[in-house]
């Protein structure tokens, strides 16, 4: 036909001459390796059974890792879903060494080299209660923050702390002390040293000696140093004191030791009974985009070996009854780091130094694990310190003051019954009070800056245990803008616009910030609205001069509430404890999600005063986000923040408590007490340009509860 057809068929080897190329075969999957972290240790040879070796990572999926010697003394725990770990068993140790293998049907195996130590004369005994107070830097107070002034008394809790985190992942069996926050920000003469750590009463000659406390002693600390020694601290009714607190990298020498180990001191003389809890020193030095900022010298090394030696158990002359160490410096060091430079994984932190929400949670977790291999089921056998409503009730009448139910509000289980309310005033366009669950009312911060906003609730879901469960969703465009323009008085002229990554737009009541000052948007004045040449009204504040970059970053929140503000407050005794509580579980795959939060309020009126109290969950987390703020890290980094599914609770709100009264320099007590408690879900741009926001987050069980502590 005069046509060459050359037709291969798919799969068919090429002929050439009657030979024939085979065709290559796929290369065969590499067979996985287990990891095991630590891959060495040493324990002294009365350490409990149950007391964790190493966990296990990389075991395939179906099958249970087995480890050799099997004779009783190491033995496998933990599941698939909770993660696998190698710890003692219930078979006599002696001192010697150990070489520990881990199989896994699929994987090739991994070692552990043990080594153990002549029996500890230190002991461990459980505490008197298992409440707790954090102690150190930044990395707590970051999470434990407190305050008193005109608007009365606020109790919250921040999830970028691991010290916020540690209830949710010990299922509540630990739960946080009162006036908990003994965290001391930004200082290394407050931190490193021990003014104002030490007591009044300290000389060299005796660093154990008691101090004078206050009246009453557990005032509340906020922001400041104010009531945070290390007195203090042995003196609080927390059975339990958790301690992160290291120094500047310069200063983990001789000196930062003796004055860390002062605190160990004053505490075994004065608080014997306290558990003490180490979270060693970890490197610092990549922030969660994964940039080198800083660094670490070896000295963090070393000064987080040497605190690991006061572990009760761990065999050294330094090991320190009722001491545990939860070593935070192998979760986070980076081990591909040093020998000169040690830095941290990515993902632990926000900038250098400073937890992520998932960095947070995986140190509450480790914190979690050493308990449960310390205590065993002394530990693990706790039930939950938290009460979820199972039945709705109606509030207490004013004649039966005294017989108090559970929970304060009528419908704590959110049954969806018949319409609730919406406030229209904070919506583009309001969802129907339909979808509000019966006594709950819906608000949102600003029609302007949530004109792009869809806010749907849908009240017909069931949480895993069966109860009634409402869904929020927030999902729409979040306004904001990047741009270059003055300001002179209170006029802002525009010059250019950044479009290179979209159209951003200048919302009315957005933040503006140029440098390092900050307005507010209020009007458009004249020209068209994000163009070059418009002209808006803002708040005054510091001139800038032409050419100024500038960014507006707009957010929107909404809250579900129940509240008896406007009766009353007859439900409420003035002798009442109460703390909010319940489920808010935010939904991987949100976007320029600012978080959830959850509040409980006692106040006379809508608006607060100086006597009113307030407790408030701040930044609950949820898994794989893709708009990063304060903490919550970028799916594209592959973490998850993983969701806080177990029950939240807040600090507690005492009516009575003796620090509002006036005899000790408190503001007075509340005495027509009306009570709200809350939930809000928030997204917040701060990116320059419009960008997609999504938030999704499901509650059930959501109350204000009564508690005797």
């Amino acid at each position: 036909m005069g046509v060459s057809l050359i037709a291969l068929t798919a799969g068919m080897p090429r002929q050439s001459g009657g030979s024939q190329t085979p065709t290559p075969s796929p290369s065969p999957t590499p067979t996985p390796t287990l990891s095991l972290s630590p891959t060495s240790g040493s324990i002294p040879a009365n350490a409990a059974p149950g007391y964790q070796l190493f966990t296990i990572t990389g075991v395939p999926s179906g099958v249970t890792p087995t480890i050799t010697p099997n004779d009783g003394r190491f033995v496998v725990g933990g599941s698939a879903s909770t993660g696998w770990v190698g710890m003692l068993g219930n078979a006599a140790i002696s001192a010697g060494s150990a070489s520990l293998e881990v199989a896994a049907s699929g994987a090739n195996s991994a070692t552990f080299a043990l080594t153990i130590n002549s029996a500890s004369s230190a002991s461990l005994t459980a505490p008197n209660n298992w409440d707790y107070i954090g102690f150190g830097d930044s990395r707590v107070e970051n999470g434990l923050g407190a305050g008193l002034g005109s608007s009365g008394y606020k109790a919250t809790q921040s999830m970028l702390s691991w010290a916020s985190l540690v209830p949710q992942e010990s299922n509540n069996r630990l739960r946080l002390g009162r006036y908990p926050n003994f965290g001391i920000s930004a200082s290394n003469t407050f931190n490193g040293s021990m003014i104002p750590r030490r007591p009044a009463t300290y000389t060299s000659a005796s660093p154990s000696a008691a101090a004078t406390q206050s009246s009453p002693p557990t005032w509340y600390r906020g922001s400041d140093s104010t009531n945070k020694g290390i007195d203090y601290a042995a003196a609080h009714p927390a059975g339990i004191v958790m301690i992160m607190h290291g120094g500047a990298d310069n200063d983990l020498d001789t000196g930062a030791r003796t004055r860390f180990q002062s605190y160990i001191t004053y505490l075994r003389a004065n608080a014997p009974q306290k558990l003490i809890v180490i979270l060693n020193e970890p490197p610092f030095g990549v922030n969660q985009a994964g940039a080198v900022v800083g660094g670490s010298s070896k000295s963090v090394m070393d000064f987080a070996a040497w605190q690991k030696t006061f572990d009760y158990a761990s065999g050294h002359a330094n090991a320190t009854p009722n001491v545990i160490v939860v070593d935070t410096n192998a979760l986070i060091a980076d081990p591909a780091s040093g020998p000169t430079t040690y830095l941290n994984k990515q993902g632990f932190y926000r900038d250098d130094r400073h937890f992520t929400a998932w960095g947070s949670q995986q140190v509450a977790r480790a914190v979690h694990q050493r308990f449960s291999s310390a205590f065993g089921s002394a530990y693990t056998g706790l039930p939950s310190r938290v009460s979820l409503p199972v039945s709705n009730g109606a509030t207490i009448a004013a004649d039966t003051i005294g017989v108090h139910s559970g929970f304060v509000h009528t419908n704590p289980l959110l049954t969806p019954g018949s319409n609730g309310s919406v406030i229209a005033a904070g919506f583009a366009a309001p969802p129907p009070a339909s979808s509000i669950p019966q006594g709950w009312t819906l608000s949102g911060s600003n029609a302007v800056l949530g004109a792009d906003i869809t806010v749907s609730v849908d009240k017909t879901g069931t949480d895993p245990d069966g109860y009634p469960m409402t869904t929020i969703t927030l999902a729409g465009t979040m306004r904001s803008a990047k741009f270059t323009g003055s300001i002179s008085g209170t006029t802002l002229t525009i010059e250019s616009m950044d479009t290179s990554q979209g159209a951003g737009s200048i919302a009315i009541g957005a933040t503006l910030y140029a440098g390092s000052n900050s307005y507010f948007i209020q009007a458009l004045l004249s020209g068209t609205a994000n163009t070059a040449g418009a002209t808006y009204q803002v708040s005054s504040g510091t001139a800038k001069p032409s050419g100024t970059q500038m960014v507006t970053t707009t957010g929107y929140s909404v809250s579900l509430y129940q509240n008896t503000i406007a009766g009353s407050g007859s439900e409420l005794s003035l002798t009442d404890k109460l703390r909010p509580v319940g489920r808010v579980v935010p939904l991987a795959g949100s976007k320029l999600f600012a978080g959830a939060e959850l509040t409980g309020y006692v106040r006379t009126g809508a608006t607060p005063d100086a006597k009113s109290q307030q407790s408030a969950l701040y930044n609950i987390p949820q898994g794989g986000n893709t708009g990063d703020l304060l903490g919550y890290l970028l799916s594209a980094y592959g973490y998850d923040a993983g969701g806080a599914t177990a029950p939240l609770v807040g600090q507690m709100i005492d009516l009575a408590d003796p620090n509002m009264d006036t005899a000790n320099g408190g503001p007075g007590f509340i005495t027509t007490p009306g009570s709200v408690i809350q939930v809000s879900v928030s997204v917040t741009n701060s990116s320059g340009f419009d960008q997609p926001a999504l938030a999704v987050v499901q509650l059930s069980r959501v109350g204000l509860a009564r508690v005797t502590s």
